[in-house]
């Protein structure tokens, strides 16, 4: 495991090893930061990205207090996707809940940006007994919702070019199929906070809201002047905001 350094935090965070575990038929490569014994957090990347394209500070921020796992989806980066065919939003949503076990939790905190974020909606639905406290950057009750178009217009353009990366397809081919479960967040019962740029055109803050108030008891945080990419943007601040909500001295404003 990586411990935060001084030295250039690229560096640092891309000299990490690449570590793998067999999990529903595919391999899964990984990273890990921080120290031992503090508690554990998952970092679930978003669409068309890898573990490599995290913000080393904000990663390093994050070790301070966590022991941090980032990892890349089936088909994505260092992981393999066996057999080689399209999968389901719920694969990867199945993914993430069984690497919790592999890494030795009954529970972590979860934290989830863009896609990610979906895949932290259908984990708090599915497997909630995972989850100690879900933090949620970038997300929408669906991808299909109106003011996603320029999402679904690069998910619509990957899938129909011939010369798209294969886990890039393969994930938009998950995204278009996806089916929302926004009508089961009634249900959750965990923690949640939710965090959105006010200028994120990819998924807006109005579809942050329909999340917030669907799910009882969520927040939601608004970073000024932030867009789609706002774990790079604000780096310390997502941070800070991050630890004092799994830590439960900051409390956000409940969305209404």
């Amino acid at each position: 495991m990586t411990e935060v350094s001084t030295v250039n935090l690229t560096e640092w965070y891309l000299s990490a090893p690449v570590q793998y575990v067999e999990v529903n038929n595919v391999t899964i490569g990984y990273r890990e930061f921080g120290t031992e014994n503090t508690d554990p957090l998952l970092m679930i990347v978003g669409y068309r990205m890898t573990m490599d394209e995290w913000d080393p500070c904000f990663i390093s921020e994050l070790a301070q207090n966590y022991h941090v796992y980032v990892y890349d989806h089936r088909a994505m980066g260092y992981s393999s996707n066996d057999p080689s065919t399209p999968y389901t939003m719920n694969q990867l949503t199945d993914d993430a809940a069984a690497l919790v076990k592999t890494f030795g939790y009954e529970r972590m905190y979860v934290f989830g940006h863009s896609m990610g974020s979906t895949i932290g909606l259908e984990f708090a639905v599915m497997h909630p007994d995972a989850i100690i406290r879900l933090v949620l950057a970038s997300v929408t009750p669906s991808p299909h919702e109106p003011y996603c178009k320029s999402l679904m217009s690069v998910v619509e353009s990957s899938i129909a070019d011939p010369a798209t990366e294969q886990g890039i397809y393969y994930e938009s081919v998950a995204i278009k199929e996806s089916v929302p479960v926004t009508d089961q967040l009634g249900n959750v019962t965990l923690d949640v906070l939710i965090i959105v740029g006010t200028e994120d055109d990819v998924t807006p803050v109005e579809g942050c809201f329909v999340v917030a108030e669907k799910i009882p008891g969520a927040s939601l945080i608004q970073f000024k002047g932030c867009t789609h990419g706002i774990f790079s943007e604000e780096p310390y601040e997502m941070a800070d905001v991050m630890t004092g909500f799994y830590q439960n001295t900051v409390t956000a404003v409940p969305a209404s």
